[in-house]
């Protein structure tokens, strides 16, 4: 995990985001398939 002293909501958000993207974008991929 990549920690960031810019505040608790951006490494959060940061740390949420990511991985999410990361889900979203092959979870697209495979429905589109």
């Amino acid at each position: 995990t990549h920690t960031f002293t810019l505040g608790d909501e951006t490494s959060m958000a940061a740390n949420v985001c990511g991985p999410a993207f990361g889900y979203l974008k092959a979870g697209i991929s495979l429905h589109q398939r």
